[in-house]
């Protein structure tokens, strides 16, 4: 019996265990979106953010990723912070994609998918890093912040975002001091709340808009139901 059949079977008998036997049909609907629908389960066994073996999805809450996939960034220009599965993503949907990485290791891996890209590049050290934005005269429609340094990465994508761009926060909820300083610059919050690939547990991915002249202010931070407290 293979790997992927016996985890199954295992997540069948504690679903069995777990819902009560006149709520098995909704519950396990419910559980198959999750599971199957957008791959969680084989995310898990990969332990990689894909939904099937061709399909990379970028490391951020599913309900984020449901709002990018809707999206057409053909030719857009994206700057990373932080490379993985979702500089394939984004590369495939057609976007001009410059990423940045500071783990040599992980740099190494995702190397093979460094031709789908216009530019990769290992930079370890957390101040060079977040400064490397600046080497490109160019402005960026999407800066996504999901590395080492975000404060300092946010810091420096306001001044290379385009003004009609966004700002890509992951794990947003982690990080209310770097979501002040993108709200006091202006920025509208937009969080997307829920579980994703790999993790069991929820986080928030928040999209950053470039958005002076908004009437609608923050009331509160939100907290993704069912997420943790980093230690």
């Amino acid at each position: 019996m293979g790997l992927r059949s016996s985890f199954r079977k295992a997540m069948d008998k504690l679903a069995s265990a777990l819902i009560p036997n006149h709520a098995d049909k909704t519950y396990r609907t419910m559980l198959g979106i999750l599971s199957e629908g957008h791959g969680h389960r084989y995310s898990r066994l990969a332990w990689s953010a894909s939904r099937d073996s061709a399909t990379p999805l970028p490391w951020y809450t599913y309900p984020a990723i449901e709002y990018f996939d809707s999206l057409d960034v053909k030719n857009l220009k994206i700057f990373e912070f932080g490379s993985g599965n979702s500089s394939q993503y984004w590369a495939r949907k057609g976007a001009l994609v410059w990423s940045v990485e500071s783990d040599p290791s992980w740099h190494q891996q995702i190397s093979s998918l460094s031709e789908e890209l216009s530019s990769y590049k290992l930079i370890e050290d957390p101040s060079l890093y977040a400064q490397s934005i600046n080497h490109h005269d160019q402005s960026f429609d999407i800066v996504i912040v999901d590395g080492i340094n975000r404060l300092d990465c946010a810091r420096h994508a306001v001044g290379k975002v385009s003004a009609s761009g966004v700002i890509v926060l992951d794990n947003s909820d982690w990080h209310p001091q770097i979501c002040d300083f993108l709200r006091s610059e202006g920025f509208l919050q937009i969080d997307f709340n829920g579980f994703g690939p790999i993790n069991t547990y929820s986080w928030t991915t928040s999209i950053f808009i470039n958005s002076q002249n908004s009437v609608i202010s923050r009331k509160v931070l939100s907290k993704p139901i069912g997420g943790i407290t980093p230690t």
